[in-house]
């Protein structure tokens, strides 16, 4: 993403994989700085405000999370997740709870990705609901999973021996934790 951000400084996409990157790497600064940079000329960049937020439920900032992701049109199963993952974090289960509900009653009539649903039971401590739901997702061959070894939504789950072994069922390659 390095040489890609040096052909294209403006692109809000690359700029956008940027800020994740640098929160995957557990470079905070960094990813907020690369937002703040990309949101200047771009400042309805849906993409951006989205990496923002998560870098803000990464840091423990809850409230500024659900605040970045409210400001815009929260149409997408993706925000609502999020919503719901940092109310969880922030103790607000009834507020996840809601999210949940909303997700579960949405993927009866079309997908949402059943990681979406565990991330959001991790964080409240359902864990056993959360290994299911990440089981149903594995199986769905879902796209979040993609992150699964650096994204810090998973940092709830990683203490639990159940994650080791879904990990060994992704099959990543030994490198996949260089985001340098």
């Amino acid at each position: 993403s390095e040489r890609a951000f040096e052909l294209d400084p403006l692109n809000d996409w690359i700029g956008g994989r940027r800020v994740f990157h640098f929160m995957n790497a557990r470079r905070y600064e960094e990813a907020i700085a690369q937002a703040e940079h990309v949101l200047e000329f771009s400042p309805d960049s849906v993409f951006v405000k989205w990496g923002l937020g998560n870098v803000k439920v990464a840091m423990g900032d809850y409230d500024g999370a659900v605040e970045i992701y409210l400001s815009r049109q929260v149409g997408s199963p993706g925000t609502n997740f999020m919503v719901g993952v940092a109310h969880a974090l922030a103790g607000r289960d009834d507020e996840a709870r809601e999210v949940l509900d909303f997700l579960l009653e949405r993927r009866q009539k079309r997908y949402v990705p059943g990681s979406q649903i565990g991330v959001i039971h991790g964080a409240l401590g359902d864990l056993d609901e959360a290994f299911e739901w990440l089981d149903r997702a594995y199986e769905e061959r879902d796209y979040f999973l993609g992150g699964l070894k650096v994204d810090p939504m998973y940092d709830p789950l990683r203490d639990d021996p159940r994650f080791a072994v879904l990990l060994e069922r992704m099959n990543f390659p030994d490198d996949s934790t260089s985001y340098e």
